[in-house]
């Protein structure tokens, strides 16, 4: 099973591609920041789903 994955605003992504999953600095090539202006763009799909009972940690979708 995959590890949860954090949600944040859209507008913190840039900070967020800068770390891993447990806040680390990325290692990146030469040690440079991610510069998401210089990434090709891809499309985005977005789901939106609605959990029975969030209270419940095998609730289902």
């Amino acid at each position: 099973m995959t590890p949860p994955c954090p949600s944040f605003h859209a507008s913190q992504l840039p900070l967020q591609v800068q770390s891993n999953v447990k806040g680390k600095k990325r290692k990146t090539e030469g040690g440079k920041v991610i510069d998401l202006k210089a990434c090709e763009l891809f499309n985005l799909l977005q789901y939106h789903c609605s959990i029975e009972h969030p209270q419940q940690l095998d609730s289902p979708v």
